[in-house]
């Protein structure tokens, strides 16, 4: 059995694109993972652990291997008290790595072969990921790990310029129906930075919608007043789907 102990840094940033950012769901966590989001890290010194790009979080990373025939595990922790703990291994019977990715005790995100072996070099680094898969006879990064996923992107970015409405009538419609489902004071409203994207693909939406999140512009303030984010079909300006970081997504 050994252990290892170390500190990272993230010197990589996660933009806040999805849902209230990395920390505060699976979404981001997940469309990162796969490489749909940001820059791949390099090792363990760099693992994206922040909501923006000018104040990277800060924590440590534990993994043990109990040996090299069972289940391998990590845990990152984060200077904030968010965890994302791993567990992986190599199955030998479908000769494939597999994967499971869970952030701070929600659902896991499940991976194999191809996707596992990219979590696993995002999460931990490809010189750690390496060094566990000349372990267990895995493939290693240098024969091509990761290289064939076929897995689709499920985040994918738009022309907004094929948007029939306009930015900013997203954002006010995103802000009605945000005021109104949640009943939102104006003064509230006014707390937030404001983040719109266009996407022609949103999770198992196939519609073109825009993304329209609203973050507190002070982050401190984030357990008093949330976060919030709407779907806004880009053609009409309904609403697809409202949201906020107490319904659990995102």
């Amino acid at each position: 059995m050994f252990k290892k102990k170390g500190a990272l840094i993230g010197a990589i940033a996660l933009t806040l694109v999805l849902g209230c950012g990395f920390i505060f769901g699976n979404a981001a966590l997940a469309s990162w993972i796969m490489g749909t989001e940001s820059e791949p890290a390099s090792g363990v010194q760099s693992v994206i652990l922040s909501v923006d790009t000018e104040t990277p979080w800060q924590g440590s990373i534990e993994l043990e291997t109990p040996n090299a025939g069972r289940v391998s595990t990590g845990m990152i922790t984060l200077e904030n008290g968010h965890t994302i703990l791993i567990e992986y291994f190599f199955d030998e019977s479908e000769r494939v790595v597999k994967a499971n990715v869970t952030l701070d005790g929600d659902s896991p995100l499940s991976y194999e072969g191809g996707d596992a072996e990219q979590a696993l070099m995002r999460l931990i680094g490809t010189d750690e990921y390496d060094s566990w898969a000349n372990q267990v006879s895995a493939r290693t990064s240098a024969d091509g790990a990761a290289q064939d996923r076929t897995r689709d992107p499920i985040y994918i970015y738009g022309d907004p310029s094929d948007s029939k409405i306009t930015q900013q009538e997203a954002i006010d419609n995103a802000e009605k129906f945000l005021m109104e489902k949640y009943a939102l004071k104006p003064e509230t409203m006014g707390r937030f930075t404001v983040t719109p994207k266009f996407y022609t693909r949103y999770e198992d939406i196939f519609e073109s919608v825009w993304w329209v999140n609203y973050y507190p512009t002070i982050t401190e303030e984030f357990m008093e007043i949330g976060c919030y984010w709407a779907l806004i079909n880009s053609d009409t300006g309904d609403a697809v789907g409202l949201f906020s970081a107490a319904d659990g997504k995102g």
